[in-house]
């Protein structure tokens, strides 16, 4: 006798296999997604951080100049002087930072590779 298809067991040890394999990966792509959107939220702070540095090259007649003085540009300075643009959007949240700003710090770094000055993103000023 020629049976065709599969008996029950079969397609319920077949089911069986493919739960265990989605309750597996399930865990692990989620922890992939959230580290990826930490991520680009890290990355976006440095990018920001980044142009609050040009802004200061360009305006150096404006930094601190006294140990641990610190100067405060708002992301509404640096996207009227041209070094953000558009709305900066926070990828966890998925909503527009308002009112945020980069604190830029003297340090007292003497070595001449380094920078002397710190900056620092903060979401809300």
């Amino acid at each position: 006798m020629n049976k065709k298809g599969f008996t029950l067991i079969e397609l319920v040890g077949t089911i069986l296999i493919l739960s265990l394999v989605v309750l597996i990966a399930i865990p692990a792509i989620s922890r992939s997604l959230n580290n990826g959107v930490n991520n680009v939220d890290e990355q976006l702070k440095r990018n920001i951080e980044l142009a609050a540095e040009n802004w200061a090259s360009d305006n150096k007649n404006q930094l601190p100049t006294t140990q641990n003085g610190t100067k405060t540009v708002s992301t509404a300075t640096l996207k009227a002087a041209g070094y953000l643009n558009g709305n900066i959007i926070k990828p966890s949240a998925n909503q527009i930072i308002q009112n945020s700003c980069v604190t830029i710090k003297k340090t007292n770094e003497t070595n001449a590779a380094k920078s002397a000055y710190k900056y620092t993103f903060k979401e809300s000023c």
